[in-house]
């Protein structure tokens, strides 16, 4: 009984379930979710849509002075926004404009308002083609900039004395607005906005002459970026395909190499063979990860560059960005006076490092191959071996720019590659034969290549005093222990002068980092005569080198920051602390160098000689090359503005050395690897004409010098 009972219960909940369903199914067509949305009036439909400065009838679409192609595509726009079919893509346009008229956070600093660039670019061009473009407007700001000015510098002539100097008058927002003014000398009110192409320059100028706050603050728009929505796809050009080529032959070359070294076991011994193998990517791979001893006394190099390789990168993150990258920008204004913030200001020490080395490595590195004979020592070999050290990987990473550009997209990436490619089409020549920052150095093909120059051109000029050190080793030692006049005379007008761009324009000449080059030469030529334990270290001794180092190292980071805090700028303190800065660094590298290699034991040396700094040192070379690619691909694609705060600084910059040294690997693999292995092998070559130039030394020797300095 109780279980006829419990399967006309069963039976009745099923029918009262399928009676439910079909009932739901049945007034289906009466009754919607979205209903409201479907009876929404075109002027609720605008208020949402449309930015709070855009009006269904208003002048936008009524103004006279709009090119007549452009007027009407505005007009067809928003009827097809508001009529009876409501399209999409009318939607896609407006709803890409920035939202009000100044941007949102403009208040702590926020000057860029991006809108949406990649809704603006969904839009199909069979609807209508458009074109996304920024607009850079200024705030008018007392003109000259004055000299050596800062942030923490009070602008004049802009308000009122009794608002601005007026002390009772903080947390006004005229008051508070004055002390931040010297931000618009760096920055411009940015906005996006999507447009027909049929709108040109001028109609733009017109466009934003209302509702884009040039009518309240009186801003001049000073250029437009625009990006036009392709029709067709990408088609590269001749140079171009001559890259896709050249990249792609040594992408073929490797994977064919690694196939013949994996599955042939027996190997044939001919020339072919061996310049196969160049590009074998498990032996190349293995000479870059490897982290064993090379048996070399100058194991704490590797630390050193891999750090100071960290520290320009993280160097050119910051102050290569435009400050309308950042939003809350007045944030900088705490943040640049904080200590922690000035090592990241401070990259440029991180070069000198490097001329330093470059110095130290030409002396120590000649006089260890010649064993200090100067009949073992070849001139020409001296010259082209460095030439064709660095040739070759430049060669290749100029030509990887030119296929960048169709790679990546954003708001301002057509515009900054456009830039490069100019830049790089006009000067590229410069940069083969290194003197780019000689010869119209404003047109620089990549700003960071000045390097490369300069210490190309200290290297031949190196090859006087190394002639001199090697003939007469007797008056060569007059010559080492004597203070070069260069030394103190040649960086002395460094930060001096009334042009904001003379520090740049100074700072790439060789003749800047001459002193800190020849303090390196001057030490590498003692290496050879330092051993392990030559020195003996008490712990006075000790001290006081550690307090050398340390005071030096504070002194070098922090001689600004009394003017970045807003004291006044004095020339005079600028023209000592230049040249005398360059010392005291070069005076630390030499203690911390000299620890290393006559303390092995000490934590210093245990730290630096760290077998994981030895693969990331191989790579040095290409990292520097293409780290700043990785910098065009974070900066210039990017759809949003980055925080100031440190986690995201921090994220930012831990992200772009991974990456860069993600990237260097590949390049020293497919190309740097089997290049180098080319330049050992020519001097194990033994035809004639590489004979009359080869020097006198084993390839492991020549391994050592190539791999230590570049």
């Amino acid at each position: 009984m109780n279980v006829k009972m419990f399967e006309k219960l069963l039976i009745t909940f099923f029918l009262l379930i399928f009676i439910d369903k079909s009932a739901s199914i049945t007034n289906s067509n009466d009754f919607y979710l979205w209903n409201r949305l479907l009876n929404v009036s075109n002027e609720t439909l605008a208020k949402i849509f449309l930015p709070n400065y855009i009006e269904t009838d208003g002048p936008l679409f009524r103004n006279e002075n709009l090119t007549e192609k452009c007027l009407t595509n505005l007009i067809y726009i928003r009827d097809s926004m508001f009529g009876e079919q409501r399209k999409t893509w009318a939607f896609r346009l407006f709803n890409s404009w920035p939202s009000s008229i100044i941007p949102v956070g403009m208040i702590l600093g926020t000057m860029t308002d991006y809108g949406d660039y990649d809704q603006c670019m969904s839009i199909d061009p069979s609807d209508l083609i458009v074109k996304y473009c920024l607009i850079d407007m200024t705030i008018p700001m007392p003109m000259p900039r004055p000299s050596m000015h800062n942030l923490f510098h009070t602008t004049k002539n802009i308000l009122p004395n009794e608002i601005i100097n007026n002390k009772s008058m903080s947390g006004n927002f005229y008051y508070d607005l004055g002390k931040m003014s010297s931000f618009f000398y760096y920055s411009t009110i940015r906005k996006g906005i999507c447009l027909p192409t049929d709108c040109i320059d001028k109609d733009i100028e017109i466009i934003t002459e209302k509702g884009f706050g040039r009518e309240i603050f009186d801003l001049k728009i000073n250029k437009m970026i625009c990006t036009t929505k392709q029709t067709k796809s990408w088609q590269p050009n001749n140079v171009q395909i001559l890259s896709i080529l050249f990249i792609g032959f040594f992408i073929l070359m490797t994977i064919i190499s690694g196939i013949y070294d994996w599955f042939i076991v027996k190997k044939k011994s001919n020339t072919i063979t061996t310049c196969l193998l160049w590009f074998s990517p498990m032996s190349n791979m293995e000479k870059i990860l490897s982290s064993k001893m090379d048996g070399q006394d100058l194991t704490c190099l590797h630390g050193i560059r891999v750090l100071s390789m960290c520290w320009i990168i993280m160097g050119h993150i910051i102050p290569f960005f435009d400050m309308n990258r950042f939003s809350h920008l007045f944030l900088l204004k705490n943040e640049i006076i904080n200590i922690y913030s000035q090592p990241l200001l401070k990259g440029f020490y991180a070069v000198e490092t490097f001329f330093f080395l470059s110095g130290m490595l030409v002396s120590y590195t000649t006089i260890r191959l010649t064993n200090g004979n100067y009949k073992n020592f070849r001139i020409i070999p001296f010259l082209l071996i460095r030439f064709l050290r660095l040739t070759p990987q430049l060669l290749a990473f100029m030509i990887i720019i030119t296929i960048l550009p169709p790679l990546f997209d954003g708001p301002v990436w057509q515009y900054r590659m456009q830039w490069m490619i100019d830049s790089c089409e006009k000067s590229w020549w410069k940069n083969l034969i290194f003197l780019q920052n000689l010869i119209n150095s404003d047109d620089m093909c990549e700003p960071h290549l000045w390097y490369l120059a300069a210490d190309m051109q200290l290297h031949w000029l190196s090859l006087l005093p190394l002639i001199f050190l090697l003939k007469n080793p007797k008056r060569g030692l007059l010559f080492k222990n004597s203070p070069p006049g260069a030394i103190v005379s040649s960086p002395g007008d460094f930060r001096v002068g009334n042009k904001s761009g003379k520090f740049l324009k100074f700072y790439d000449k060789p003749w800047s980092h001459a002193h800190v080059f020849l303090i390196g030469f001057i030490f590498g030529y003692h290496l050879r005569q330092i051993k392990p334990n030559h020195f003996h270290w008490t712990k006075w001794k000790t001290l006081m080198a550690w307090m050398t180092i340390i005071i030096g190292i504070i002194i070098c980071i922090y001689d600004t920051y009394p003017w970045l805090s807003g004291l006044p700028y004095l020339p005079i303190w600028s023209a000592l602390i230049s040249p005398l800065n360059g010392l005291l660094w070069s005076m630390i590298l030499t203690i911390i160098i000299f620890i290393c290699i006559t303390d092995p034991e000490s934590f210093i040396s245990k730290i630096l000689s760290w077998s994981f700094f030895r693969p990331l040192s191989r790579m040095t070379f290409s990292v520097f090359l293409t780290h700043f690619l990785v910098i065009y691909v974070i900066r210039d694609s990017s759809r949003n503005l980055f925080h100031l705060h440190y986690p995201s600084i921090i994220m930012l910059n831990v992200s772009a050395i991974c990456l860069a040294y993600s990237l260097g690997f590949l390049f020293t693999l497919l190309f740097e690897s089997p290049i180098v292995s080319k330049i050992i092998l020519l001097e194990r070559s033994q035809s004639h004409l590489y004979r009359r130039i080869r020097l006198n030394v084993s390839p492991d020797d020549i391994a050592f010098a190539l791999n230590l300095d570049f």
